[in-house]
């Protein structure tokens, strides 16, 4: 099988998969008792503790890292816990309308209890417009929310100026930095609140971070039991830190070799891709990891099953979106429904080969040739 669609999970290390079974073998204990056992597994869990802090290359006296168990979780619990905790403060947020469904269905649950969502314009190139996030901005504002990567075309946001700007009026900035976290370099403590997901670049599927700034309070969704952080309660999940600390150490330490192969694999398809004519490529050149086209004459929900005929997998939208829809992000960039109901997403990773891509190229010449 040809693998294409490491935006929504990515292969395991195998010395991720390792250090899952050797702490699940070799430490017997729950971190949060008061035996000899569960002090071994205390103190284990503080070093990776300690570890993560060190490759984030964030400051434990200045920011909390909540483990979850899904990039879903932690905007729901970022969103929804600050603001339950701030809505003495307003209950105006502002968001990017290029979002995860996980954001998305958080915010239209805050909406059903009265919150006032309001989207935020973008340029023609899919970026927030600047302009007009500092003109929406008001004294009952609570909140900004941005993904920093779009999961389906690869957009990337100017974190660093709307962290700026964020600052200047004094208003929260929560970023989903799932799809971009250990693809390219991004300065942690420009952002207020992150979400990371790692099976997306190296983990396993089923852990979390959020990290915030410690000054930051949000309220928890889930009550009772000790646990790491007072943010979400439940036994410590030793062999699921241990994995999540080894994803980060590996991905960030092969990090520019990684982009540098991926970006040679993105530049040789899209060449071979312009050479198409019933082809539209939808994806910007932010983000070589993710290729996002549309196919004349054709539904995306009919290339992914063409495609998975031949043996490749590709996907027609973010995995967590809803099937058989146009892509709600290619109408808001292209305004251009037809596009938006034909549009597949081809993402990368340094396991693909040019070989792939051009495997990939010939089914579609043979799919619009026939």
């Amino acid at each position: 099988m040809i693998y294409f669609d490491n935006a929504a999970t990515a292969k395991a290390y195998k010395e991720v998969l390792d250090t899952f079974v050797n702490v699940e073998e070799n430490l017997l204990g729950n971190a949060n008792g008061a035996n000899i056992a569960s002090q071994k597994v205390n103190a284990f869990v503080n070093e990776l503790h300690n570890n993560i802090y060190k490759n984030l290359k964030l400051n434990p006296d200045e920011y909390d890292i909540i483990y979850t168990s899904s990039g879903t979780e932690s905007n729901n619990l970022a969103i929804k816990g600050y603001a339950l905790s701030h809505s003495g403060f307003g209950k105006h947020i502002l968001v990017s309308p290029l979002e995860h469904s996980s954001i998305n269905a958080t915010l239209g649950y805050l909406k059903d209890n009265n919150y006032d969502i309001e989207f935020i314009p973008l340029d023609n190139n899919g970026h927030i417009d600047l302009n007009e996030l500092d003109s929406l901005i008001r004294k009952d504002t609570i909140m900004v929310i941005v993904s920093l990567v779009e999961p389906e075309t690869g957009i990337v946001q100017d974190y660093k100026a709307i962290s700026e700007l964020c600052k200047n009026k004094k208003v929260t900035l929560f970023m989903d930095i799932v799809q971009g976290f250990s693809k390219m370099d991004i300065e942690l403590d420009k952002i207020d609140m992150f979400s990371i997901s790692p099976h997306k670049f190296g983990g396993i599927i089923g852990t979390g971070l959020l990290v915030k700034r410690k000054e930051i309070i949000i309220t928890p969704l889930i009550h009772g039991g000790k646990s790491l952080s007072i943010y979400r309660s439940g036994s410590i999940p030793t062999s699921l830190i241990a994995t999540i600390d080894k994803a980060i150490e590996i991905s960030i330490s092969n990090q520019e070799e990684h982009y540098q192969y991926v970006k040679k694999l993105h530049d040789n398809f899209l060449d071979n891709l312009k050479e198409i004519n019933e082809v539209q490529i939808n994806s910007k050149d932010d983000f070589p990891y993710i290729v996002n086209i549309s196919v004349k004459g054709y539904r995306g929900n009919e290339l992914v099953k063409y495609f998975s005929d031949k043996d490749i997998s590709i996907s027609q939208k973010s995995a967590c979106s809803v099937p058989n829809t146009p892509s709600k992000v290619i109408m808001a960039v292209y305004k251009d429904k037809v596009r938006a109901t034909s549009s597949i997403r081809i993402s990368l990773s340094y396991m693909n080969t040019i070989e792939e891509i051009d495997i990939f190229l010939n089914v579609l010449k043979e799919l619009i040739n026939r």
